[in-house]
């Protein structure tokens, strides 16, 4: 991690403040949506109780409605909650951490190429799709295990012990149990290589 920052440079900071600062204006601007009203309750109730439950029981018998949402995200809520109060921007500043974390790994990779127009094309680029701040600035766990899944390629080293980028796959499983079907190919990829 020190190879990368000591190839920052004072406007990648800039850069990297600047993208947090428009994903918490932006969340400071989106209403709640159903499915974040229902993770939310997960976080509320551990903070004000201790208990890893929801307020309000869902019918067990129907698949779709229920907490996809895994304790990486949920976790840091409920302590946000604890600290700070409730409140749903406070909520979604941890989403906001883990959306400016996914531009972080993307740009050490940029400069891990030493390419750093290329890197802010495609930060452009990404910037430019208005759905990524549905889900990343709001309380989903796509980004965040997007996020993990990312981290854990960039951590792989081939021939040696990979515990934690094994770990950062996990990691995205927990957060979004469907990111199952996105880490097992990358992770036989990155195997094979």
């Amino acid at each position: 991690m020190k190879k990368f920052l000591h190839i920052f440079r004072w406007y990648d900071y800039g850069l990297i403040v600047l993208i947090f600062i428009l994903s918490v204006g932006v969340a400071a601007t989106m209403e709640m949506i159903f499915d974040e009203s229902l993770y939310l309750q997960v976080p509320f109730l551990l903070a004000k109780e201790s208990s890893y439950n929801l307020i309000y029981p869902i019918d067990s018998f129907n698949g779709f409605i229920g907490v996809t949402l895994g304790p990486t995200v949920l976790l840091p809520i409920a302590l946000v909650f604890k600290l700070l109060g409730v409140g749903v921007l406070k909520a979604r500043i941890i989403p906001c951490f883990y959306f400016t974390g996914l531009f972080v790994l993307f740009w050490c990779q940029a400069l891990r190429d030493q390419n750093r127009v290329i890197g802010f094309l495609f930060v452009l680029s990404i910037l430019s799709i208005p759905s990524i701040f549905l889900y990343g600035v709001t309380v989903h766990g796509e980004v965040p295990s997007l996020f993990f899944v990312v981290l854990g390629i960039l951590l792989w080293k081939p021939n040696s012990n990979n515990f934690i980028g094994l770990t950062c796959f996990g990691l995205a499983a927990v957060t979004k149990t469907y990111f199952l079907l996105y880490v097992i190919p990358i992770f036989g990829v990155v195997l094979v290589e």
